[in-house]
């Protein structure tokens, strides 16, 4: 591999993340929001709901599960901020790829791709459109 001009990357890192990133932003608020309440509803020390103690989401069992959804579910100061999700939602990060450019064998090739990458140059030779819109580049399989 040839080193990169002065000023160039060699190495381009391309962070992979497969799923819908709105879907997983409300998963995750869902999430936070259920964390709250049992917290709210834990501390409280004569609680109607057999919830008094437990700390983390991962330790209700089925049964407190349902009590915990209709505890949420019937208060409206709750319930109206959103829905509650007793599950952690799946991680989007699934990979992250480093590619070394060969500058000395191709060096309008590494050139070409590291822009492609970091949607630098953005624009086509016959278009006016940007090829890279966001700052990650994405590929739907």
């Amino acid at each position: 591999m040839g080193p990169a001009p002065k000023g160039q990357a060699s190495k381009v890192f391309i962070n992979l993340e497969i799923g819908d990133q709105i879907e997983a932003t409300k998963q995750e608020q869902g999430y936070k929001l259920a964390q709250e309440f049992l917290k709210s509803v834990g501390s409280q020390s004569c609680t109607p709901y057999d919830m008094a103690g437990l700390n983390s989401l991962s330790n209700l069992d089925n049964e407190t599960q349902e009590i915990f959804t209709e505890a949420f579910s019937s208060d409206p100061t709750w319930s109206n901020q959103g829905t509650a999700r007793l599950n952690p939602p799946d991680a989007l990060a699934k990979g992250h790829l480093e590619i070394e450019l060969d500058y000395k064998s191709a060096p309008k090739a590494a050139e070409n791709f590291r822009c492609l990458c970091t949607g630098e140059k953005g624009k086509g030779k016959a278009e006016r459109v940007k090829l890279c819109t966001t700052k990650a580049l994405i590929c739907i399989v």
